[in-house]
């Protein structure tokens, strides 16, 4: 009985914490702290993340966002995500998410929950406060790319499949260790 109560009460605090990571669909901008992104990039499914801060006001943000959607479009089946992150006041939250919509981000996105300078501060110490800020992640949780201002999106792309190629052959050489060591197995 004890370890029913046990399991049903880590079960509730699992989906109370990771439900907001869960909605298929983007429904509005849901608030984001830095400890909450971190553990996102370090336990997704992902295997390469980009983040990228940005806000209705600041003219290369909108303007860089079809690029960071495409290459969401592009890259997302082969598991890359994309982590929008508003730092819009939220009595501009309405804005950010019409802007979202209008450029059609059709999957969750979130706002900042906390000062900017605190939520960068986990990523990086000496951030200068600009946005767009663009962070790219393996998914060890490792930073493997890092730009302020508007991202150059030919070298961001070729982060995304330098990681994703680095992957694919560690996976590959991990089959053929384990089919090698299957057919230097001695017969029964």
């Amino acid at each position: 009985m004890t370890r029913k109560i046990r399991l049903a009460g880590i079960f509730l605090m699992v989906s109370l914490l990771w439900t907001p990571f869960l909605t298929a669909a983007n429904t509005g901008l849901v608030p984001l702290t830095a400890a909450e992104l971190n553990a996102k990039i370090k336990s997704a499914d992902a295997k390469v993340t980009i983040v990228n801060l940005w806000a209705t006001w600041c003219a290369p943000c909108k303007e860089e966002m079809p690029e960071l959607v495409d290459l969401q479009k592009r890259f997302g089946p082969k598991g890359a995500e994309l982590v929008l992150v508003s730092g819009d006041s939220k009595d501009d939250l309405k804005k950010a998410e019409a802007f979202l919509e209008q450029t059609g981000v059709k999957f969750q996105s979130y706002h900042l929950a906390e000062a900017p300078d605190q939520f960068m501060k986990e990523f990086e110490a000496n951030w200068p406060a600009v946005v767009p800020t663009t962070m790219a992640f393996d998914m060890n949780g490792r930073r493997i790319g890092y730009w302020i201002g508007r991202v150059p999106v030919k070298e961001l792309k070729a982060k995304v499949e330098g990681a994703l190629a680095r992957l694919a052959s560690q996976a590959k050489i991990r089959s053929d260790q384990k089919d090698l060591r299957k057919s230097s197995r001695p017969a029964r």
